[in-house]
């Protein structure tokens, strides 16, 4: 689940269990999208449902996402 506040000027994923490589990646890239779109000020990760991730993805979201995201200020 993906929700935009405008008002909080914040965007909250809430996981639901398993994503696989290509629903983790798609979700996060447009968490990206809409944070440059609307100029989000924060983020909210409700990861207490999210079921293991691989390495391999954990590695892109260090590595590629999060600086993508730092890049927003």
């Amino acid at each position: 689940m993906l929700h935009h506040d405008p008002a909080a000027s914040t965007i909250e994923t809430e996981w639901l269990g398993f994503v696989n490589s290509e629903q983790l990646r798609t979700s996060l890239l447009e968490v990206l999208r809409l944070a440059r779109q609307h100029r989000i000020k924060g983020y909210v990760a409700n990861n207490v449902l999210l079921r293991t991730i691989r390495p391999a993805d954990q590695d892109w979201i260090n590595e590629v996402w999060f600086p993508e995201f730092a890049k927003l200020g």
